[in-house]
């Protein structure tokens, strides 16, 4: 007999995506520059996130993380796995 879903987790606002959906969707790099503008580059959009936490917020453990998640990414750009 198949599971049934857990209505709480059931979330109408946000349905899973359908394979049309997935069709559509598209990278951010390109969706980025078409929200903030060709000026702003999509790595700009995304790194506004971090560069905008107040620093008492950033405690050493985040600092570290974040590092380590910008060493991963250079070293998957350059070819190269993450150390």
């Amino acid at each position: 007999m198949p599971k049934r879903p857990n209505p709480e987790l059931i979330d109408d606002e946000n349905p899973e995506w359908t394979d049309a959906d997935f069709s559509r969707a598209r990278p951010a790099a390109e969706v980025l520059p078409e929200l903030f503008g060709a000026k702003r580059q999509a790595s700009e959009a995304l790194h506004t996130m971090w560069a905008n936490a107040p620093a008492e917020d950033l405690t050493p453990e985040i600092e570290q993380m974040i590092d380590e998640q910008v060493q991963a990414i250079r070293a998957q750009r350059r070819g190269q796995a993450a150390t």
